[in-house]
């Protein structure tokens, strides 16, 4: 769909949606737009959906949904993921109060809470009572704090062949191991591996391993 300012209105499940900017591009490497984001989740939601059950996961790109689904959330008491990339300061002081895990990027980390990793993860874990900050550092893994003690876990090692969507294979793998109940070290642990396969495939959504890849990975890994 061309145009930013492209918009429509539908009808899911009785409720009325107001779909904006339908034209924006979401990711200017490869012109992938808000419309196509949108399809792609809707030719996925049969098998996404089952694993997101009571478990918010939104995109910081469009702030006021996510402010709206996290309020709701944390009155629930449902837990809430943050994929936080580089954004202005404003949204990361909307949306943090409203998280309970903040994974950020090593830019937006940066950007937002300074360079010093320890003490950018210690900022966003007492200012903002986030249970766990978490910084992803490609080759250098990830580290991360909860329970005021920090962690980290080395990357595995891959030949990376295309990182294409690898930090989003990463978010998405968390969340789904939230869900089938994995403590955090383990859903880290998980996330980790998964984004290190998709890191040694071509293709984008081509290069996104199963379940029963990550395990097998980690089996032959641990």
């Amino acid at each position: 769909m061309a145009g930013a300012q492209q918009q429509l209105t539908t009808e899911v499940d009785g409720q009325t949606m107001k779909l904006t900017n339908l034209g924006k591009v979401l990711y200017p490497q490869t012109g992938f737009t808000k419309a196509e984001v949108i399809d792609y989740y809707h030719q996925v939601a049969e098998l996404l959906l089952p694993h997101l059950s009571d478990r918010p996961l939104t995109r910081k790109r469009w702030p006021d949904g996510t402010e709206a689904a996290f309020t709701v959330a944390r009155r629930a008491g449902v837990p809430t993921v943050l994929d936080a990339e580089v954004a202005d300061a404003d949204v990361f002081e909307r949306l943090l109060p409203l998280t309970d895990h903040a994974i950020f990027s090593q830019p937006a980390l940066a950007g937002f809470a300074g360079p010093d990793i320890d003490a950018a993860l210690k900022r966003i874990e007492k200012t903002y009572d986030c249970g766990v900050s978490a910084v992803t550092l490609g080759e250098r893994g990830v580290e991360w704090r909860v329970g005021n003690e920090p962690h980290r876990l080395p990357a595995f090692a891959v030949t990376v062949i295309d990182t294409n969507g690898a930090g989003d294979v990463f978010h998405g793998a968390y969340a789904f191991a939230l869900g089938t109940g994995m403590k955090i070290g383990k859903a880290i642990g998980f996330a980790s591996a998964a984004a290190a396969l998709k890191c040694a495939r071509p293709a984008g959504r081509g290069g996104i391993p199963t379940f029963d890849d990550i395990t097998a990975f980690q089996r032959t890994t641990a």
